[in-house]
């Protein structure tokens, strides 16, 4: 650095003073700005030079020191241990867990199509009819074809009840009104339709006849 101030003239004013012309005095500054510019670019270089051989050295030396140290060993690799057989009892477990799994799932159900089923019980009023022509079993109250008859008049009636009126009217007073008009009738000798009472004679007669033999 002082040898760049060295080379700085000693009396700038002085030289001015001799040359009045601004050309020289400027191509004058701008050599002494170089000369400038040389020594510290000079300097710099001196300085950074200095500086990287040291840095380049510190990193030599620990080269040096790794490379002498043994690589460390790096740890083995673990094998993998081996699976121990699973036991009775974790298979149990899985099966049920899988059936009740299967048990859990929503079954879809079959609609099926209602099957329509024909009674055998006979109802309403045509029921001892159907039950005569086989068409039914047996009618609400139980009666089958085995306890169904034909009166005299084609209509079916159940065999037990015809019984019972039958043996009603044998000792009823009906039968005894019923003797007593056919009895009159022969007496009097009447054929056809005839009303028994009325405003005619023979009716009136036909009355009184009957009253007798019924109170006889």
């Amino acid at each position: 650095m002082r040898d760049a101030f060295d080379i700085w003239p000693s009396d700038i004013r002085g030289m001015a003073a001799v040359r009045r012309s601004r050309a020289p005095a400027f191509l004058f500054l701008l050599g002494t700005l170089g000369l400038v510019l040389a020594a510290l670019q000079s300097c710099l270089t001196t300085f950074t030079g200095g500086m990287m051989s040291h840095t380049s050295r510190a990193g030599s030396v620990l080269q040096l020191e790794a490379a002498k140290k043994p690589a460390a060993k790096k740890p083995a690799a673990k094998k993998p241990a081996a699976k121990k057989p699973a036991s009775k009892k974790a298979v149990k477990k899985k099966v049920t867990a899988t059936k009740a799994s299967a048990a859990k799932k929503p079954v879809k159900k079959v609609v099926k199509n209602p099957v329509k089923t024909v009674s055998i019980i006979a109802t309403g009023p045509r029921a001892r009819m159907s039950v005569w022509r086989g068409t039914k079993t047996k009618t609400v109250g139980g009666l089958t074809k085995e306890s169904l008859m034909k009166n005299k008049f084609g209509a079916i009636v159940s065999k037990r009840a015809s019984a019972a009126r039958k043996k009603a009217y044998a000792t009823s007073k009906i039968k005894i009104w019923a003797e007593a008009v056919k009895k009159a009738r022969k007496q009097l000798k009447i054929t056809g339709f005839q009303a028994i009472g009325g405003k005619t004679a023979q009716g009136k007669q036909l009355y009184e006849k009957a009253k007798a033999l019924y109170k006889a």
